[in-house]
């Protein structure tokens, strides 16, 4: 399997990859589920959907953006932990989830993985091929290409570019971003060269003396061990967050401690253990690969990372061109669905150890659970 990463932003920020400064978000700014929402207004709720949407994209929301799970450490099954929520223990669905605190001293950059491979047979990608065939002015939609295979495979070989070194006794098949990946930005930055991405990444860590692991992200089912049918059920996520005197914090959500130390999982058995390279498969789609940076410097804010120049392993792209340019790149390829993953790792330590320096930091955290 072959692979791109991409990462969408502002034009503005394109001349901060160029020269090499890398803009790393604090991951506790994915924790803020108010951010890049609308306040409520009685009057919002008498709008139809599409101008919802379109006041959030004002507003510069994109969808699949925060995650109260990012950082969780631990998935433990319900009926190992619930005593610890006294009361509401028996509304607990869900295995319950350990987000450690000290996660938010962890910075990082992520990119959009673009892969493509070579198989006997392949799943087409009617989104993208409706979106580039509307492009071309044909009019379609993806659910006229899904009741039409014949007609999907014409498109898709129309869309693509011709290659003749390529075996006509394979289906050669290229996973472009979701169409709704537009909203994150006008501009498109390709990574050329991954390899020396990744190298000159670590270089810059090792020299300010920090911490660092990169890597595709692996996607995990949320599930309920102790009964499964529980997963179908309407419930309310909760976080149990515990909050301080600290003037400098912004958020209450964000305590600066934690409420629990991470010990009393200690001796608890069937406990998934989780890092900065997993999420939850609702956000699968994003194919996501990401740096993790743990400064020397630990606090929530984001952070500057100068790698040196990028220009010789960078291409900048309109986002109006970005599946011209794969599928130029990727010629013969057409649009496809794509279910195999990669789990390729580096860093200046395993995943493992990176992990341990984590909790070591101060071991304490919040629990992430459903009621229902």
């Amino acid at each position: 399997m072959q692979s791109t990463l991409i990462r969408f932003t502002d034009s503005k920020f394109a001349d901060s990859y160029r020269t090499g400064d890398l803009y790393l978000s604090s991951i506790s700014s994915f924790w803020d589920l108010t951010k890049d929402r609308l306040p409520y207004a009685p009057e919002l709720v008498k709008l139809p959907e599409a101008e919802i949407r379109k006041r959030l994209k004002e507003k510069g929301a994109a969808e699949g953006r925060q995650d109260f799970s990012e950082g969780v450490m631990a998935q433990i099954p319900r009926d190992k932990i619930s005593q610890v929520f006294g009361d509401m223990r028996d509304h607990v669905i869900h295995d319950v989830r350990f987000r450690l605190s000290a996660y938010k001293y962890c910075n990082i950059l992520c990119f959009f993985r673009i892969d493509a491979e070579d198989s006997l047979t392949g799943l087409l990608d009617e989104e993208n091929v409706s979106y580039l065939a509307k492009n071309m002015g044909i009019m379609i939609t993806p659910e006229e290409l899904t009741s039409d295979a014949e007609l999907g495979r014409e498109l898709a070989d129309r869309v693509s570019f011709k290659n003749a070194a390529l075996s006509p006794h394979l289906t050669h098949t290229v996973q472009l971003p979701s169409v709704s990946m537009n909203d994150f930005g006008d501009t498109v930055i390709v990574i050329k060269n991954e390899v020396e991405f990744r190298r000159r990444i670590i270089a810059a860590v090792k020299q300010l003396g920090d911490h660092c692991i990169m890597g595709d992200i692996r996607y995990h089912e949320l599930e309920d061990r102790v009964d499964p049918s529980t997963l179908s059920k309407h419930c309310v996520s909760l976080v149990s967050s515990g909050c301080d005197d600290n003037k400098e914090l912004s958020k209450n959500w964000l305590s600066e401690n934690g409420t629990f130390d991470v010990s009393m999982l200690d001796g608890i058995e069937d406990i998934y253990w989780r890092g900065c390279l997993d999420k939850y498969d609702r956000f699968a789609k994003q194919k996501e690969w990401r740096v993790c940076w743990l400064p020397s410097e630990l606090n929530y804010e984001a952070k500057i990372l100068h790698v040196g120049s990028l220009e010789d392993i960078i291409d900048i792209v309109p986002t109006k061109d970005i599946r011209r340019y794969l599928l130029k790149k990727y010629s013969g390829y057409v649009p496809g669905i794509i279910t195999n993953n990669r789990r390729t790792i580096a860093g200046t330590e395993s995943y493992g150890a990176f992990k341990t320096r984590m909790r070591d930091i101060d071991g304490t955290g919040e629990f992430v659970m459903e009621i229902g």
